[in-house]
């Protein structure tokens, strides 16, 4: 009897840990790739957040990230009063920096191993989301749809618009 009473706060527990995997990876790839640090990070309900204002690689921006068990969520926006500047810039940067992110988090070790390796042409699979100009990212989009795939159970999918840029993993 005890036996059965254990088994669901083992897998309570696993799950718990399993989140926290989760938050741990994407804190370290964040903090690697975008100016958010782990003192930034703030939980509310079931979400873990972190949100970084002000100018990186040359735009006035926002980025958010937000992290909760099996989803991860990241979000670039330029300020209003910065959109004078290059979009198609900005859109390959925030595209860049959701790809290292999931990337990071979704490949098992002796996958993202590989992809690393300059010897090695292997692909991460994370092509999809290449785009060079919005215009580009937004006829692709208008034509096949919001751009998506599958890999290693992750259902990912990204979203441009000129300034915007969030990108989705949720765990299927």
């Amino acid at each position: 009897m005890r036996t059965l009473l254990l088994i669901p706060l083992l897998l309570a527990s696993l799950s718990v840990s399993a989140a926290d995997s989760l938050l741990e990876k994407v804190k370290e790839s964040v903090s690697g790739i975008a100016p958010v640090d782990a003192t930034e990070w703030y939980k509310k309900g079931d979400t873990n957040f972190a949100e970084y204002e002000g100018e990186y690689r040359g735009f006035k921006q926002t980025i958010k990230v937000a992290v909760k068990t099996g989803e991860i969520h990241i979000k670039s926006e330029v300020a209003a009063n910065d959109l004078v500047k290059d979009m198609d810039v900005f859109m390959r940067d925030s595209t860049q920096r959701c790809h290292l992110v999931l990337r990071d988090v979704i490949l098992p070790a002796e996958k993202l191993e590989a992809v690393a390796d300059w010897d090695n042409d292997e692909s991460d699979g994370f092509e999809f989301m290449e785009a060079k100009t919005v215009s580009e990212a937004a006829r692709n989009e208008a034509i096949h749809g919001t751009p998506h795939k599958n890999i290693y159970g992750w259902d990912i999918s990204i979203r441009r618009e000129s300034g915007k840029t969030s990108c989705s993993a949720i765990k299927s």
